[in-house]
């Protein structure tokens, strides 16, 4: 439920309420994209720093 202080952006949340369904769907999609590649690099880094030597 809302509550005054939560914090939220409702300018935001209304924007993103007022968009057409296919835009929506198209942002959703490359902000998944964007966080699968970071998970990705992730994934990347951690096993390249696993395999060095000291």
């Amino acid at each position: 439920m809302y509550q005054e202080d939560d914090n939220l952006d409702m300018e935001a949340i209304e924007y993103y309420r007022s968009l057409p369904q296919e835009e929506l769907e198209r942002l959703m999609k490359e902000e998944e994209e964007r966080i699968l590649k970071e998970i990705k690099e992730s994934r990347n880094d951690r096993g390249s720093h696993a395999c060095k030597k000291e």
